[in-house]
């Protein structure tokens, strides 16, 4: 409850203001917290004057379902990573670029 609390003091939020949104919507079902983040980045897009936002998600779903709002302010960046060459999904073997990346979204 003290997660939504804190997104909805962004309703002050001017074209001058940046929201940082850091997996708003984690610890519910995958749907509640798509449904949830969604509804925030609705929310921006649609005001008179929408503050920039980053906003930080592992519901990677967000970008393949019909939640957003279709926009040219949304743009989706993924971070960029090394993986051996088995492909493996062991955190040990994989190498962080630390690099973000323009993400073509279905969108």
């Amino acid at each position: 409850m003290a997660v939504v609390v804190k997104i909805c003091t962004c309703r002050h939020a001017t074209s001058r203001s940046l929201c940082l949104v850091d997996e708003f919507g984690k610890g519910t079902l995958t749907e509640d917290g798509i449904g949830l983040l969604a509804g925030a980045i609705n929310h921006f897009i649609t005001c008179d004057e929408p503050p920039k936002v980053f906003v930080c998600t592992h519901l990677m779903d967000l970008l393949h379902g019909c939640s957003l709002t279709k926009s040219e302010q949304i743009k989706f960046y993924t971070m960029s990573i090394l993986r051996p060459e088995d492909d493996s999904t062991h955190i040990e073997d994989i190498v962080f670029l630390y690099r973000y990346l323009f993400v073509d979204s279905a969108m």
